[in-house]
C-alpha cells in the first residue's frame, strides 16, 4: 500500500479513504489464499437483527470497526478487527478492539494501525487472545524511501 497510495497518508487523507485502499489491498490477498468465506467490510456495525455494541466504562457504546473479517451475519468465525488512525491510536479505538475481541464477538485478532504521517515509520499494536486472556503487542514498521 505505501509504494501506492502514500500521498493519503502523507497528505493526512480522510481515515475513510486511507481504509478503504487498505481494505482494498487486504482483500485482494485473501482471495489469493484460502479465505474460508471470510468478507472484509468497512464501518460494518450490524450484528444480526441489531446493531454493534460494546460496553466501555459500564455503559453500552454502539461501535463502527473500521475494517472487519468476519463471516456476515454470524459471530462464530470473526476473524480480525482493525482500527486505522492518522496520527496515534486513542483510547477508545484500544478497548473498541478488546470489545470485540471478547464476547459475543470473540474476534481472534485485532490490529490498531497509526500511519504517522510526519514519521518514518507506522506503528501497529496486534492483539490476540492466549487462555483466554487478551495480550498486545507494538510493532513500529519503517516506511519504503522510494515512493
Amino acid at each position: 500500500m505505501w509504494l501506492k497510495d502514500s500521498k493519503l497518508i502523507l497528505k493526512s487523507a480522510k481515515e475513510e479513504a486511507i481504509n478503504h485502499r487498505l481494505a482494498k489491498y487486504l482483500e485482494d490477498e485473501l482471495s489469493d489464499t484460502q479465505n474460508n468465506g471470510l468478507n472484509v467490510d468497512l464501518e460494518y456495525n450490524s450484528d444480526g437483527e441489531g446493531k454493534k455494541k460494546i460496553r466501555i466504562k459500564r455503559k453500552f457504546t454502539n461501535i463502527r470497526p473500521d475494517i472487519i473479517f468476519h463471516i456476515r451475519e454470524i459471530n462464530e468465525n470473526n476473524f480480525l478487527a482493525i482500527e486505522v488512525k492518522i496520527n496515534k491510536t486513542s483510547t477508545h479505538d484500544r478497548n473498541k478492539l478488546i470489545g470485540l475481541m471478547q464476547p459475543p464477538y470473540n474476534y481472534k485478532y485485532g490490529a490498531a494501525i497509526s500511519c504517522m504521517p510526519k514519521k518514518d515509520h507506522f506503528v501497529v499494536i496486534f492483539f490476540y487472545t492466549y487462555l483466554n486472556y487478551i495480550y498486545e503487542r507494538e510493532f513500529l514498521i519503517q516506511k519504503q524511501n522510494n515512493c
